[in-house]
């Protein structure tokens, strides 16, 4: 079997000699022999390994989550699972900059909450469940591929190859819905294909433009409850499913079905479902929100500078998080849309590069308002985990262009350009808005996490020349193979390696050390577990909510109490347990207390007021 990746060439089989009779007539075994495999056919153990890879380098890295890290989303996603696994809300404290957390990936893991009934083996079964689906990531992913040209085997390979960053791309380990996500945004861009491919390989896919296709209503129907789900998913998608909902108005409109008026009813339906169902769900966890006034604060808040700054700094993650294949993606889409847009006849292209653009720019102009206020980070300036599902599909055009064969100097020269110019646009990027951003949420930023961000103490900076400068090495290095007309499976073989240990290097540097030190926190739970008949006081703290929020679903049904210091005196009953802050110590009225525990990063600790039995020195 030929083991090199390569869409463009043919490897004929040699036919193997038939047997023939004594009259010279060829005989039916001589003919079953003479069958040969497809070039570039897959075998069910190659698709074994395949998903066997993608599933046990998402394992590994998801083997230390043992508590959330980012607390207040991954809460909101595991508080919105438990409500709809009929567990009752939790009067969270709502994160003043966040509305509440949509239920759409919730909505899939609330049946086991009825099974488990556990919040600590609820997260580590929530976690399983993202390490399938990165696993499903690979089938929608070399489906993808598939379709726009590669081998079955070539296919596999690359999306294998961009499920094993999963930092990057699946954010597996966490509570959270990207892996998700990605597996919608790419299956939708899978169905707009389907729509508008006749099936004669020479429609989008091959990159000729043409208009959608009849027959094709179980496709728009499926595109349709696809599009209503993703906007129950986050709310963060919802400029993709307006996009979506249009593209299913523009193929009833063309093609004229007698189903289309149902399957834009079904889109739009399913989206305005989404919305009102998380709304509900928002006001049993958070309690009632005005979020027409909220959205009205940030709109107000909006800063057109900080806008374009984060805009630039994102799409440089997006860059150079992937080695530049996202690049070339783009260009690549970009080349197809051209020439939708010249036959008047937009396409699938056109909405990748219009669902990649407002979700850049949602994203942007959302995390540029914490610049407004003052309250930003160092990892919104070049954030990736908001669209992250949308530059993992990119990565799979990119290097699905590469493997087939289609990437020309032109191509490689722009998407060289392309890069070199994000990394000095990056840099006045950073040199404007450094100085009023403060702190690092490292899961936020994975793919550019190998290189060291930490200088000394209160010492951050983006590694943005070393990442810039990897990516175009990655790139010339593609070139180079190309001139010199390696095998294309060595190319992405390479690939596959810097991807495999750029993660595991980003997990050892910084990921694992910061993660753990988040998770330590949890410990003191130990305390409250020990003490099964003590009430519990949560004094909040702002703005992490460790206290506030996260114990909240940590501690279960157990019964507690939650104040905050902000709006009112901290009295503490005879016997109660108070998890609180060390530094400023909560101020305690009521009950003499003691320090029973403090957790291993010295930040949060348990008192215990006197009247109850907690056998533990004080420190």
């Amino acid at each position: 079997m030929d083991t090199t990746i390569d869409a463009s060439r043919e490897h004929p089989a040699t036919p193997t000699t038939a047997a023939t009779t004594t009259d010279g007539a060829r005989t039916s075994t001589s003919a079953a022999r003479s069958r040969t495999r497809r070039p570039g056919a897959t075998r069910p153990w190659q698709w074994l390994v395949g998903l066997g890879v993608a599933a046990g380098v998402n394992t590994a890295l998801s083997l230390d989550a043992v508590a959330p890290v980012q607390t207040k989303d991954e809460i909101g996603y595991l508080m919105a699972a438990r409500l709809l696994g009929g567990g009752g809300g939790a009067d969270l404290i709502m994160p003043p900059h966040a509305g509440g957390y949509s239920a759409g990936w919730g909505l899939l893991v609330s049946p086991l909450w009825r099974v488990i009934d556990d919040p600590v083996r609820f997260m580590h079964v929530t976690v399983a469940f993202n390490v399938l689906l990165a696993t499903l990531a690979v089938v929608v992913w070399a489906a993808v591929a598939r379709r726009l040209g590669a081998t079955p085997r070539a296919a596999l390979a690359v999306a294998v190859v961009v499920a094993v960053a999963p930092g990057r791309a699946l954010y597996t380990g966490y509570a959270l819905p990207e892996a998700l996500i990605g597996v919608i945004v790419a299956t939708a861009f899978l169905l707009v294909l389907r729509l508008w491919d006749d099936g004669s390989g020479r429609g989008p896919a091959a990159g000729a433009a043409s208009p959608p296709v009849a027959g094709r209503t179980g496709t728009a129907f499926a595109l349709a409850g696809l599009t209503g789900y993703l906007s129950l998913v986050h709310s963060r998608f919802l400029p993709t499913v307006g996009l979506l909902v249009l593209v299913l108005a523009w193929w009833a409109w063309r093609v004229r079905p007698r189903s289309g008026p149902w399957v834009v009813a079904l889109a739009a339906v399913g989206a305005g479902g989404g919305v009102v169902v998380n709304r509900l769900v928002e006001a049993a966890l958070y309690g009632e929100v005005d979020r027409f006034s909220a959205a009205g604060d940030q709109i107000g808040q909006l800063h057109l500078g900080f806008m374009t700054s984060l805009t630039v700094g994102h799409a440089w993650y997006g860059a150079v998080a992937w080695g530049g294949l996202t690049v070339i993606g783009v260009i690549w889409a970009a080349r197809r849309a051209l020439v939708e847009w010249r036959a008047r006849t937009p396409g699938p292209w056109s909405v990748l590069l219009l669902v990649t653009a407002a979700q850049l720019v949602i994203a942007a102009s959302y995390l540029s308002t914490r610049l407004t206020v003052g309250a930003g980070r160092l990892d919104q300036v070049v954030y990736g985990r908001y669209t992250d599902p949308i530059w993992s599909l990119l990565a799979v055009v990119g290097l699905t262009v590469l493997v087939t064969r289609r990437l020309d100097r032109t191509m490689w020269r722009q998407a060289m350009a392309a890069v070199a110019l994000l990394g000095v646009a990056v840099a006045v990027v950073l040199f404007a808005v450094g100085g009023i951003v403060r702190g690092l949420v490292q899961l936020n930023v994975p793919g550019i996490e190998m290189w060291r961000w930490e200088h000394g103490v209160d010492d951050l900076r983006v590694p943005f020349v070393q990442a810039t400068v990897m990516a175009l090495v990655l790139l010339a290095g593609i070139r180079w193979a190309q001139v010199r007309r390696l095998p294309a499976a060595l190319v992405v073989g390479v690939v596959a390696v810097l991807a495999v240990s750029g993660t595991f290097v980003a997990e050892h540097r910084t990921i694992d050390e910061r993660d753990q030190g988040l998770r330590d926190l949890f410990s003191l739970r130990e305390v409250v577990d020990e003490n099964p008949t003590a009430p519990v006081l949560l004094v909040v703290d702002r703005p992490l909510l460790l206290t506030g929020t996260a114990f909240q679903y940590w501690l279960g049904d157990r019964e507690h109490r939650v104040l905050d210091p902000a709006q009112e005196a901290v009295r503490v009953e005879p016997g109660e347990l108070v998890i609180g802050t060390l530094d400023p110590r909560p101020l305690m009225i009521g009950a003499p207390t003691r320090l029973v525990e403090i957790d291993p990063t010295y930040r949060y600790g348990v008192w215990q007021a006197e009247g109850g039995p907690v056998d533990r020195s004080s420190r």
